[in-house]
């Protein structure tokens, strides 16, 4: 069992950014090490408190990215951050310096979806977070 005043400080942290943070960012918020983070993150899962959503990390990230590939990585981060008071792909395509067009066509090339289906399942993700 996971000490309750970690998975709070998981779940406080988890809330001032929206809902949605990756395991570096909540690692050195929160100030966990990893096993313990991953515990409690397990923990809050199993509890339904928390859902977590799982994103294959390109083989090149160990080097080089792609030029798509880093604008679908910048996507993401930008419909982390935007989601709640952004909901439109011309948005995200400006921030990028792209078309909408372009920004769709990235998308869906390095991630097998479209951007507005990135931007439904994110609000999706959101809704249930406060539902719990």
């Amino acid at each position: 069992m996971c000490d309750e005043t970690v998975k709070e400080a998981v779940m406080t942290t988890i809330h001032e950014h929206i809902g949605f943070m990756d395991c570096d960012s909540l690692r050195k918020e929160t100030g966990l090490a990893s096993p313990d983070l991953f515990f409690a993150l397990e923990s809050l899962a199993t509890e339904q408190k928390i859902s977590i959503n799982i994103m294959a990390v390109p083989e090149s990230s160990r080097g080089h990215f792609s030029r798509s590939e880093y604008l679908y990585i910048k996507f993401i981060d930008l419909l982390n951050r935007y989601i709640s008071c952004e909901r439109h792909i011309g948005f995200y395509a400006s921030q990028l310096f792209i078309t909408p067009k372009y920004l769709s066509g990235i998308v869906k090339k390095v991630s097998g979806e479209t951007a507005n289906y990135w931007i439904n399942k994110k609000l999706l993700d959101i809704v249930k977070v406060q539902l719990l």
